[in-house]
């Protein structure tokens, strides 16, 4: 797939708008970031869980490579010149599913379940960030 091929696809996705994110193209829904496209022809992307990810850097090494602490965060980079079409465009769709905004209800009730699993009124900003992440990652 072509980079501007890549473009159009994730353009199409509803939501998706595109900004420059440290020299690259970031595409992004209201919550967050979940692709971004270098000049490179290489795609990083957002996969989720973990072992998901794992299993894709395993079976697929000449297509889909690690970012080192990116990777650990979720993302990995996908080479566009080798990467089956069909493939990337079930990553890219589930990657822009998972990052659209959490309904009002769903968030709620999320955070009522991160107040009565932690102590997070007495935890500092970024710790209690992380906690939530981690609560959300499982």
């Amino acid at each position: 797939m072509t980079p501007a091929a890549f473009r159009k696809l994730v353009l199409a996705l509803e939501g998706v708008e595109e900004r420059p994110h440290m020299g690259r193209a970031a595409f992004r829904t209201k919550r967050r970031t979940f692709a971004t496209l270098g000049a490179d022809k290489r795609v990083n992307l957002h996969v989720e869980p973990a072992d998901k990810r794992d299993a894709l850097l395993a079976s697929f090494p000449a297509a889909i490579h690690s970012l080192g602490g990116w990777t650990r965060l979720g993302f990995v980079a996908v080479d566009l010149t080798v990467i089956e079409d069909g493939l990337l465009i079930e990553l890219v769709t589930e990657a822009w599913r998972e990052a659209q905004p959490v309904p009002k209800k769903a968030k709620a009730k999320a955070k009522a379940k991160s107040k009565s699993k932690s102590k997070s009124k007495s935890l500092p900003d970024d710790e209690r960030a992380i906690r939530l992440h981690l609560d959300r990652a499982t």
